[in-house]
C-alpha cells in the first residue's frame, strides 16, 4: 500500500489538476523527489536550490505537524497520510 500525499490547492495547476497522490518512498524527501520527477513544474514551487522543501511549508504526517526541514527525516510507511500546507504569514 502506498503513501497518500496531498499538496496545497494552489499547486494543483502544476500537477495536471491533481492534489492527491499515491506514491511509494522511504522518506518524505524521496517522495517529493518522485512527485517532482512526475510533475517537473512543481519542483521550483516546492523545493529550493538544495532540494529541500521551502520553509514556508509545513508537513502533516498522520495528523502530526512538522517543519519543512524535517522532510529528510520523516520515514514513510505503507498507509501513511502526508499533507503539505502553506504557512500563513502577514503583518
Amino acid at each position: 500500500m502506498p503513501v497518500e500525499l496531498v499538496i496545497p490547492p494552489r499547486l494543483s495547476q502544476f500537477a495536471n489538476g491533481q492534489r492527491h497522490f499515491q506514491l511509494q518512498a522511504g522518506t518524505l524527501q524521496e517522495l517529493l523527489e518522485h512527485l517532482c520527477s512526475q510533475h517537473p513544474d512543481l519542483r521550483v514551487r516546492l523545493l529550493g536550490e538544495t532540494g529541500q522543501l521551502y520553509s514556508y511549508f509545513a508537513i502533516l504526517h498522520n495528523q502530526q505537524q512538522f517543519a519543512a526541514d524535517a522532510a529528510a527525516t520523516i520515514a514513510c510507511r505503507d498507509g501513511d497520510q502526508l499533507e503539505i500546507m502553506t504557512l500563513a504569514s502577514g503583518g
